[in-house]
């Protein structure tokens, strides 16, 4: 078995945490309500014997300098290859197509499709990627953690799945796509196919709450940057429980940003036609405390051997999906790592 780390840097903050303790598995979403302490939870997209739920007990974590971290000896697993195909622009258009005109003829409504881009692994300093991503993306979360089947893997996420604090539970919708080109926020225009996929994450958020009978509050959507791109956003806000709170976090997971909507619908169909797996993509992880928690979802992450580094990308589709852009907009979004690790070489 692996030895386990986490290295991980908040949103708008400069620490630099690490953790270095023995993980607890679960094979059960509604394990991290039953967790007692500070953890940092790790969550894969579907639970399954691959890919178990895992939680670190945090105690103290080592704040380190960006000097100490460069200088720290990280316990790397470099024994396993996961040997992971790279999905074609041909293949990923394919498909594209194929759920688009699907969807035209009313089996679901938005569908998420992710690929994988595979990239050489030189001899690029694993410590430095983390650092060079937390100044490239400063409102990220940003992180760098093995597990303890031997997955590395690291990623700066600019999506929050939710976050709870004094009686305050917040969540976001945040879907849609485009390059920035110096535009200002603003001044982005946005397509209705853009505006639609944002939408459903809209609606199925409002739903979960509707269930439970939680009053909310919401913003208007507006434009969100995440350092070269731009996305469609919309914050909820609502009073509740612990309780309550973490119910939701397991009722939205995975929302229509990552899977589609209807939820099982889409999530068998992903299952189908998707010939990687996801593993700990567009799952979830960050902070969680029995009386608070800070949870991200898992994009614009990769997992890595000694071989290659595998970024795993995707876009919502809809029926008015266009091939070419679907498959360019996963290409903008690998940017994120990619520009990092082709800047080491």
């Amino acid at each position: 078995m692996s030895k386990s780390f986490v290295l991980y840097r908040l949103p708008n903050q400069a620490s630099i945490n690490y953790i270095e303790s023995k993980a607890i598995e679960s094979y059960n979403l509604e394990f991290i309500k039953s967790l007692k302490g500070d953890h940092f939870v790790v969550a894969p997209f579907k639970v399954d014997s691959k890919t178990p739920v895992i939680a670190f007990p945090i105690g103290d974590p080592e704040i380190l300098t960006e000097d100490e971290l460069l200088k720290y000896d990280l316990p790397y697993d470099e024994r396993r290859v996961f040997g992971l195909k790279e999905t074609t622009e041909k293949e990923y258009k394919n498909i594209v197509s194929i759920q688009s005109f699907k969807m035209k003829s009313g089996s679901y409504d938005k569908l998420v499709l992710s690929r994988v881009k595979r990239l050489k692994r030189e001899k690029q300093s694993l410590r430095k990627i983390f650092l060079d991503l937390s100044k490239a993306y400063p409102t990220a979360f940003v992180y760098l953690l093995q597990l303890t089947n031997g997955q590395l893997w690291c990623g700066a996420s600019p999506e929050t799945l939710a976050s709870y604090e004094d009686g305050k539970f917040k969540t976001m919708a945040l879907a849609g796509t485009q390059i920035l080109d110096e535009k200002e926020p603003n001044a982005m225009e946005w397509q209705e196919k853009e505006l639609d996929e944002q939408k459903w994450v809209q609606n199925a958020i409002e739903d979960s709450f509707k269930k439970t009978k939680v009053s909310f509050s919401k913003s208007d959507p507006y434009t969100s940057q995440a350092g070269h791109l731009a996305h469609i956003k919309t914050d909820f806000t609502a009073k509740c429980s612990i309780k309550q709170a973490s119910q939701f976090v397991i009722n939205l997971h995975p929302t229509p940003a990552v899977c589609g909507t209807p939820k099982q619908e889409t999530q068998n169909e992903i299952f189908q036609i998707e010939k990687h797996n996801r593993y700990y993509y567009s799952g979830y992880l960050g902070l969680y405390s029995p009386q608070q928690f800070n949870l991200f979802v898992n994009l614009r992450c990769m997992l890595i051997d000694p071989l290659y580094f595998y970024l795993f990308v995707g876009g919502g589709l809809t029926k008015d999906s266009d091939p070419l852009l679907e498959w360019q907009e996963t290409e903008n979004k690998a940017q994120t790592l990619s520009s990092i690790i082709d800047g080491l070489q």
